[in-house]
């Protein structure tokens, strides 16, 4: 560990020592979110100009609103490099508000039908995903003591359960289940005991498979009263998407010439924007975004692994739940629009039209950035 060098040091000219020094690691990192921000950008508004014009707005309207989401997501993730690792641990006191304040009007649109300026368009998934990563990185790692570590993962997992039914209530049951699988994944890294992991894991999941795929099959009263999709409405939105998959083919039709995106397909800009993608792209270009994120991914995980030799616990869980969650959301995305599991949409990370998700995903690369960097030099 070569904690006394300067960490980005390019005057190291043995690649093998850059690597055990992970001074490769941020560079690389910086310059595959800039391609990724830079394709999702032509993308966003190749795929939203239409949706804009017919919403009596300018044309390049949903594209602006993204470039000045990232542009404050990229102020506010310059400052957050600059905080101590021990501020960032308590980051999580103000997230966590914030999700339980945008969870409340999420409610209270679905029960009155008015809209709220700013919060009626806002899905509190994404704000709940990210304030339940911060803090199991902040608060499982730390738990010694075995009474009082049982009581607080019994909580957690209550809290959990209570969370997901909020978002499958609100008709954002994709966010529910990436929701569920990070979860699992933040908690399996966080060091709990396997057996906590496990039980979460079944209990969570059983819990969505049963409100999402048997209780509708039962038609009953409750159902009736649930306000999310029906598996049959889902698979006639998919229906569209699944064509302009197939017509994307190998190379696809070109920047700016898909057809699918002009009204056809709902949400297009934001949920089912992948597959406006893959119509213009082919598969070429979606085989091509995908390996840059298993770059991405791979990125992560190695840069977990180094936070974990250096006994940072705090940085690993944020490497790697953060980078597994934006390569799984992706995924996600994608397979919702092919209609493999259909779900309610959900948006795709660096291509979707979603300001405040657009910000959420560049502070998530900000504390990725910031805990990559850490890695490498060791304990500071």
């Amino acid at each position: 560990m070569r904690a006394e060098k300067d960490y980005d040091d390019f005057t190291l000219r043995d690649y093998n020592e850059k690597e055990l020094s992970g001074s490769l690691s941020p560079f690389t990192f910086l310059c595959l979110v800039i391609l990724l921000m830079m394709i999702g950008l032509i993308n966003a508004y190749s795929a939203s100009y239409d949706t804009a014009l017919k919403s009596g707005l300018s044309h390049y309207y949903y594209f602006v609103e993204v470039i000045l989401f990232e542009a404050f997501a990229l102020l506010a993730g310059i400052f957050l490099f600059f905080v101590p690792e021990k501020r960032c641990e308590k980051i999580y006191i103000f997230t966590s508000l914030l999700a339980f304040i945008f969870l409340f009007f999420n409610f209270f649109v679905s029960f009155t039908g008015k809209n709220i300026v700013f919060f009626s368009d806002v899905r509190s998934g994404d704000v709940i995903i990210f304030s339940s990563v911060l803090f199991v990185a902040s608060v499982f790692p730390k738990i010694k003591n075995r009474d009082r570590r049982g009581w607080i993962y019994l909580l957690y997992f209550i809290l959990s359960i209570a969370l997901e039914f909020s978002l499958i209530y609100l008709g954002q049951s994709s966010y529910a289940l990436l929701f569920v699988l990070i979860s699992i994944a933040s908690i399996f890294k966080s060091g709990i005991e396997k057996r906590y992991t496990v039980a979460f894991a079944l209990f969570s999941l059983s819990f969505f498979v049963f409100f999402i795929f048997i209780l509708p099959s039962l038609d009953n009263m409750f159902f009736r009263l649930m306000p999310y999709s029906s598996l049959n409405e889902i698979t006639e939105r998919a229906s569209n998407c699944i064509s302009a998959i197939t017509e994307g083919g190998i190379f696809g039709k070109g920047i700016g010439k898909g057809y699918y995106k002009l009204g056809i397909i709902e949400n297009v800009h934001t949920d089912y924007i992948f597959s406006s993608f893959v119509e213009e792209m082919g598969l070429v270009g979606v085989s091509i975004f995908f390996i840059i994120l298993l770059l991405f991914l791979y990125l992560g995980i190695r840069s977990s692994r180094r936070a974990d030799m250096i006994s940072d616990e705090f940085a690993s869980v944020i490497i790697y739940s953060f980078s597994f969650l934006i390569f799984l959301k992706a995924a996600l995305s994608a397979l919702i629009c092919a209609n493999v599991i259909p779900l309610d949409g959900l948006s795709f990370p660096f291509l979707s039209t979603d300001g405040i998700e657009e910000f959420i995903l560049i502070i998530e690369c900000a504390f990725l950035y910031k805990f990559i960097h850490l890695s490498g030099r060791g304990r500071l």
